[in-house]
């Protein structure tokens, strides 16, 4: 039977003044008192209705809740238990936030529950092995950022100091016109040539008769392949390099002068992309052939990008590309 608080006290009050002269009272109240504590946590550990646990609410009537509810349902008793036992282990494995927080939301039923706890278990594991390894507990993300923000401006002038170094040593070979040129030396012939009005030398014959004078003004020319047949003699001084971009739109044929040309080539291109073909030069000479077929397709070329990759030389791919928007 429940009483009020001023009945309790009254009780207690009679039961002191019984066994005040009494030490062996004394010593079976402690014991009865001990024996409640162990029933009240026993009952705990089952029900969870505590003391703590009821929020201002008499505990008889949070008692009398639960015991009707279970009345009406008597097979929830059994998995009410089971929980219980569940959360006092994962309380005692220092989990009793996360059981709290669970407990308080109606809305983490059934798969989000068991979603929400396998994310607050890899959240848990996450932090422990960060905690455990130096290099990881000690990172810091805004200053990673901060350093990679600073070694991108590092990189920009470090390219803005390469091009100036690449400008003055391209000036440092131009040679100085001063009152001892000849007129018989390439740069007199240069000079000679730039002073005419008219009837100017052909440049290949230019080009032919200042073969070192050209590579020290101009180290890098940008021809197409026909144009380095045209205006470029095979005996002068091969070029170091001879790179060929869009390789896969220049027929093997119109290569073959560029590469005679230099010590070494690089070859870039994308082998998918349509290979090159003769349709405008067909165009051109199909009126001089009435036996010509509009509907006859243009004859393919081998590029000379497909050469390169039959004769298996060494091949790299891009990791990247400049027009690329993402990293990947």
């Amino acid at each position: 039977m429940l009483r009020s608080g001023t009945e309790r006290e009254g009780s207690w009050r009679a039961l002191c003044a019984a066994v005040a002269g009494d030490a062996a009272a004394w010593s079976r109240l402690r014991e009865l008192a001990a024996a409640a504590c162990r029933a009240l946590a026993q009952f705990e550990e089952v029900s969870g209705v505590s003391l703590a646990t009821r929020q201002g609410a008499p505990l008889g009537e949070v008692l009398a809740q639960r015991l009707e509810a279970w009345r009406q349902q008597p097979g929830a008793l059994r998995e009410w238990a089971a929980y219980q036992h569940a959360a006092a282990q994962l309380t005692t494995a220092g989990l009793g936030g996360l059981v709290a927080l669970c407990a308080g939301r109606a809305e983490l039923t059934g798969p989000v529950l068991v979603a929400s706890w396998h994310r607050a278990a890899l959240l848990v594991a996450a932090e422990a092995h960060l905690e455990a390894t130096p290099v990881l507990a000690q990172f810091h993300g805004q200053l990673h950022h901060n350093r990679v923000a600073q070694f991108a401006g590092f990189d920009q002038a470090a390219l803005g100091v390469a091009r100036a170094r690449m400008i003055a040593k391209v000036t440092e070979r131009v040679p100085r016109l001063d009152g001892s040129v000849s007129d018989d030396g390439e740069v007199g012939v240069l000079l000679r040539e730039t002073k005419k009005q008219r009837r100017h030398k052909p440049l290949r014959t230019l080009f032919r008769e200042m073969p070192n004078l050209l590579g020290r003004l101009k180290p890098c020319l940008l021809m197409s392949p026909l144009s380095v047949a045209q205006y470029l003699d095979p005996e002068a001084p091969k070029f170091d390099l001879v790179v060929f971009d869009e390789a896969s739109q220049i027929p093997a044929s119109d290569a073959i002068g560029a590469l005679a040309r230099g010590n070494a080539a690089i070859v870039v291109g994308d082998s998918k992309q349509l290979p090159p073909t003769r349709f405008f030069a067909d165009q051109t000479t199909a009126g001089d052939d009435d036996a010509a077929s509009e509907d006859e397709p243009a004859q393919e070329l081998e590029s000379i990008l497909d050469e390169c990759v039959a004769a298996q030389l060494p091949q790299r791919y891009l990791g990247w590309h400049y027009r690329s928007r993402h990293e990947s």
